[in-house]
């Protein structure tokens, strides 16, 4: 469950860039670890991690979906919805055991990577 703890924060990020009429961050970044207790960052010793945080967003607050595994939980996050509306439920799956409540161009529900290339056409990974 601790998993969603960056990526939450990460993905705020991304609706934050791709909605402002001007980008605030130049740059985002996406750390994503399965199994990772929130419970467990207090304690850390990560001074990178902690010093991204202060000066960052992120919360240590996360809900998971059922069914509670890897691949549905990060397509919510990377889709911002839970099970039943992007319709992945299996480790593995190329496309979703249940049709998407609504469909982008690609055939899925679209990602917030989709937003931010529609919003940033000209954004680019490094």
């Amino acid at each position: 469950m601790g998993k969603f703890l960056f990526v939450t924060v990460i993905l705020a990020a991304f609706v934050s860039v791709a909605f402002a009429s001007a980008p605030i961050a130049g740059h985002v970044v996406l750390i994503g670890l399965d199994g990772w207790g929130a419970y467990s960052v207090p304690k850390a010793d990560m001074p990178v991690v902690k010093s991204m945080m202060e000066h960052g967003c992120y919360t240590l607050q996360k809900r998971t979906v059922l069914p509670s595994s890897s691949a549905p939980n990060w397509a919510s996050m990377f889709m911002g919805v839970p099970t039943e509306l992007h319709g992945y439920t299996q480790w593995g799956s190329k496309t979703p055991e249940l049709s998407s409540r609504v469909t982008g161009e690609h055939g899925i529900l679209p990602t917030v990577f989709t937003v931010c290339r529609d919003a940033l056409p000209d954004a680019r990974r490094v």
